[in-house]
C-alpha cells in the first residue's frame, strides 16, 4: 500500500500533499492530504486499482458528479474528484471526530436516545438521497461520521459509481457483506432505497446491542430483547419491519421509517430519561435529607464528645493545679520551719549577749570596789 501512496503523491503533487494513510475498505483507500489551494486538510479517497480499471474514468466521474449534487446537512459533501496517474480519486472534508465504528469500539452499546437520534439523522439523509434517485449501497458504521454533534453519511459517490460499473459477476466486491440487504448480497442489478433501509436497520441493531449484525435462528428482535432489556417495544417493531427479507414488507421510504418508529421512540426515550432523572432527583433529595440528619447526629455526638473531653481536661488541669498548690504549701511549711529555727537562734544569741552584759557589769563593779 506504500506503493499506492507514493504513486498517488506523485500524480497529485501540484494540488495535494499526501500525508498518511487513514484507513482502507473493500472499495477504496483513504489518505490524509493537504489541499495546497485551500490550505486545509482533506480526506483523499482512491479506488482500488482493480475496481478503477473495471469502472473507467468517464463513468466514475459521471457518477461522482451525480453524488456531488447531493446537498443535505447530514451528507458529507464532495470537494473534488478526478483521474491522475491511472488512479481514480475523490476528495471529501477531513472530519477529525470519530466515526460511528470508532464510537462503538469505545462504548460497545450506545444510549438508546443516541442510537435512535443517529438512526433518524441517517434516515433523513437517505430519504433525501433516495428522492434524488441515489442509493448509497454501503451504509455501515464506518461511513457514518460525526460533525457538529450530528451524524453525517459519507461515501455516496464511490458506492454509486462502483454499483454502476456492473462488475459483480467478475468478482469485484461491492458494498460490505455484513450490512447488505438480501437482494444486494444476491447481486441484483436494480436496487432501490429499501436496500439502504435494511442496512440502516442492521446499523441500529448494532448500536443498541454492541454486537455485529447477524440474524439468529430466533430472529433479530428476540435477540435484541435478550441482549438489551431496556429497549422500548416500538424499536423492536421498527427493526422487524426494516429487516424484512422481502423489500415489499419494509418501510417504503427512510422518512416513513423515521416518522413511524424512530421519532416516536426518541421522544419516548427522552420521556423515560426525564422520568429517571426526576426519580434520581427525588432519591437524591431523600439521600440528602438522610445525610443531613446523619451529619446532625454526628455533630451532636461530636459536641458531646467535645464537652466530655473538655470536662476531663478541666479535671486534669484542676488535679495539676492542686499538685502545684500542694508543692507550694510544702515549700511554705519548710520555709516557716526555717524561720522558726532562725528566730530561736536569734533568741539564743540575744540571751547570750545579755548574759555577757551582766558579766561585764559585774566585772566593772568589782573593779570599782577594788579601786576604792
Amino acid at each position: 500500500m506504500a506503493e499506492l501512496q507514493e504513486r498517488l503523491a506523485r500524480a497529485l503533487t501540484k494540488r495535494y500533499a499526501v500525508k498518511a494513510e487513514l484507513g482502507r475498505g473493500g472499495m477504496s483507500v483513504v489518505f490524509l492530504a493537504w489541499d495546497r489551494k485551500h490550505e486545509c486538510d482533506v480526506a483523499l479517497k482512491v479506488l482500488r486499482p482493480d475496481l478503477a480499471s473495471a469502472l473507467g474514468p468517464d463513468r466514475f466521474l459521471q457518477e461522482i458528479k451525480t453524488a456531488a449534487r447531493l446537498k443535505h446537512p447530514y451528507i458529507l459533501k464532495l470537494y473534488d474528484s478526478g483521474e491522475a496517474g491511472g488512479l481514480l480519486y475523490y476528495v471529501m472534508p477531513y472530519v477529525e471526530t470519530e466515526s460511528l465504528r470508532q464510537r462503538l469500539e469505545r462504548e460497545h452499546q450506545l444510549p438508546i436516545a443516541d442510537a435512535l437520534r443517529i438512526a433518524r439523522e441517517v434516515g433523513e439523509a437517505l430519504d433525501y438521497a433516495h428522492r434524488e434517485r441515489v442509493v448509497h449501497r454501503d451504509i455501515k458504521p464506518e461511513n457514518i461520521l460525526f460533525e457538529g454533534g450530528h451524524a453525517v453519511v459519507s461515501d455516496f459517490g464511490i458506492a454509486l459509481a462502483a454499483a454502476n460499473a456492473r462488475q459483480t459477476d467478475s468478482g469485484v466486491a461491492l458494498g460490505t457483506l455484513e450490512y447488505m440487504s438480501p437482494e444486494q448480497s444476491a447481486a441484483k442489478r436494480e436496487l432501490d432505497g429499501r436496500s439502504d433501509i435494511y442496512s440502516l436497520g442492521l446499523v441500529l441493531y448494532e448500536m443498541l446491542t454492541g454486537e455485529p449484525p447477524r440474524l439468529s435462528v430466533d430472529g433479530t428482535v428476540k435477540t435484541l430483547e435478550r441482549l438489551r432489556h431496556d429497549v422500548p417495544p416500538g424499536v423492536g417493531q421498527v427493526l422487524r419491519r426494516a429487516l424484512a427479507t422481502d423489500p415489499e414488507d419494509r418501510f417504503a421510504t427512510a422518512r416513513t421509517q423515521a416518522r413511524d418508529g424512530l421519532e416516536h421512540d426518541v421522544q419516548k426515550a427522552r420521556d423515560d430519561i426525564q422520568a429517571t432523572a426526576e426519580k434520581l432527583r427525588s432519591e437524591s433529595t431523600t439521600a440528602s435529607d438522610q445525610a443531613n440528619a446523619w451529619a446532625e447526629g454526628i455533630q451532636r455526638s461530636w459536641s458531646d464528645h467535645v464537652t466530655e473531653a473538655r470536662r476531663r481536661m478541666d479535671a486534669r488541669k484542676a488535679r495539676h493545679d492542686a499538685k502545684i498548690a500542694q508543692h507550694y504549701a510544702e515549700d511554705a511549711e519548710e520555709y516557716a520551719e526555717f524561720s522558726i529555727n532562725l528566730a530561736y537562734s536569734a533568741v539564743e544569741e540575744s540571751e547570750y549577749a545579755a548574759l555577757e552584759a551582766i558579766l561585764a557589769r559585774q566585772d566593772a563593779d568589782a573593779a570599782t570596789a577594788a579601786a576604792s
